[in-house]
């Protein structure tokens, strides 16, 4: 096809994490020859001319909502806001009268594929490899190693929500003798 013009704007409030153009092939997009489009950002907007051929664009974007689980403290801050209360007005009902809490469709706010700012350094730490130009990966087939890259991510953002939130709030709970249970958002 001719060269064309791209235009791309992405939301106000957003945090751009990447932004790559990928030459199509028949079944998946070309990892191996596409482009950092990211230096060519001008705000929220990018325009790029295109060279002969498909092509696909990719803007990947953080809109802050939610709570984040794999915010450092996000274990502390549930606990200070949802049990520590339990425990300065009725201590001695924990672990007796007060055995079970239950939360009921445990919903953070946000959906998969998750994203913490933080994602990108503990992905390149746990998995040794800079998942920044391969982000695409999460939505597209970028050939061979799109499972690999969907299989290391699940991994380390399952290791953040439970390292970050459910030991702590499951720490908690052991500590005073009381049962947590929770039943995911939707079935």
């Amino acid at each position: 096809t001719a060269s064309r013009t791209v235009k791309l704007e992405i939301p106000q409030d957003a945090e751009l994490v990447s932004v790559r153009a990928f030459p199509k092939l028949e079944h998946s997009l070309n990892f191996e020859d596409s482009l950092d489009l990211q230096p060519l950002m001008r705000g929220t907007k990018l325009e790029w001319t295109a060279p002969e051929g498909f092509w696909s664009v990719v803007a990947v974007y953080a809109l802050p909502k939610g709570f984040n689980p794999m915010h450092p403290t996000s274990g502390a801050r549930a606990i200070e806001r949802l049990y520590a209360p339990f425990e300065t007005h009725c201590a001695d009902e924990l672990g007796q009268t007060l055995a079970i809490f239950f939360q009921d469709e445990l919903d953070f706010g946000n959906r998969m594929p998750r994203w913490s700012p933080e994602v990108l350094a503990e992905f390149k730490t746990r998995k040794g490899y800079d998942l920044k130009p391969e982000l695409a990966a999460l939505w597209f087939d970028l050939g061979a190693r799109t499972t690999k890259i969907r299989i290391d991510y699940a991994d380390v953002v399952t290791q953040l929500v439970e390292d970050r939130y459910f030991k702590p709030v499951f720490n908690w709970h052991e500590q005073h003798g009381t049962l947590f249970g929770h039943d995911n958002f939707g079935r």
